[in-house]
């Protein structure tokens, strides 16, 4: 399910159901039903992910096939109409500006645990009136699987996405501002363990999450946590001994110094620490 105060005002929330042929919306003011957009004449039988763009205020929701994602769909929130049916497709995330769409696509065969293929897929909002254009592709060896956006520290704007892989011991890092130059669009941080795949598994990922300065991913191959410091582009830490770890939570907390110095060195220490305690704790 998909709401935000930006969306109708917060009054409507959306609902993608793999096994129904459009979005169902709801009335979060009156908690009633409010109607379906029917998407089966794109040849959808399901939806799935849904991202939203602040910029032109249009939806990018997955087009799903017989348990299959086989297109990306573009609709107008305010309309409910489609406008775009892109050929390619994958899990869709909105950088926080909404100009960019990165739609992070593989394709695993679960029973012999062989990745078959990885790419992104990058649109591009030129204004807030219009639709999106298709910025880039890439191939992705590792298997991309979760993504999450941090803005850059050296600049007012500009936005680096940070990729997860799970055939790979390794972080992707894409700037979002470098796809039409000829430099270093992608680069890795490396040595942040791995994930635990196997034959017969099913949607296994491999989780990130931001808070502050801190971006942290389970490794489950190695029963570790990966902590990166995103001011430097680099691992800060592998936390050991957490088995199994999947989910992820940040709870922040306030200090008791009164100092705003010591306010801004304790909040970003004590709210990582009381989060890995947490998480192991959960799953141990």
């Amino acid at each position: 399910m998909y709401a935000d105060s930006k969306v109708k005002d917060g009054k409507v929330g959306y609902v993608t159901h793999m096994f129904n042929p459009g979005i169902h919306q709801l009335d979060l003011v009156s908690k009633s039903y409010k109607g379906f957009v029917n998407v089966s004449n794109y040849g959808c039988t399901g939806t799935f992910n849904l991202a939203y763009s602040s910029a032109n205020k249009h939806a990018f929701v997955q087009c799903y096939v017989a348990r299959r994602s086989v297109a990306l769909l573009e609709m107008d929130l305010a309309s409910d109409q489609i406008v775009t049916k892109w050929n390619f497709t994958g899990a869709p995330y909105a950088s926080p500006d909404g100009r960019y769409i990165v739609i992070l696509y593989k394709s695993i065969n679960e029973a012999a645990n062989l990745l078959l293929d990885s790419k992104v897929f990058v649109l591009h909002i030129p204004d807030n009136n219009s639709p999106a254009v298709f910025k880039s592709e890439f191939d992705f060896p590792g298997g991309v699987s979760k993504l999450v956006f941090d803005k850059k520290a050296d600049q007012q704007g500009g936005y680096l996405a940070y990729i997860s892989l799970l055939y790979s011991d390794k972080i992707a890092v894409m700037d979002l501002d470098m796809l039409d130059s000829y430099g270093n669009k992608i680069s890795y941080i490396e040595g942040v363990g791995s994930v635990f795949t196997a034959p017969g598994m099913h949607a296994v990922r491999r989780s990130l999450l931001r808070s502050g300065s801190w971006l942290v991913s389970p490794a489950t191959a190695n029963n570790s946590v990966a902590i990166i410091n995103t001011a430097t582009r680099e691992l800060h830490g592998m936390v050991m001994g957490v088995a199994g770890g999947r989910r992820l939570i940040a709870v922040h907390s306030s200090p008791f110094s009164p100092s705003v110095a010591a306010k801004k060195t304790c909040c970003s220490q004590e709210t990582l620490i009381f989060f890995l305690f947490s998480f192991y704790k959960t799953i141990a």
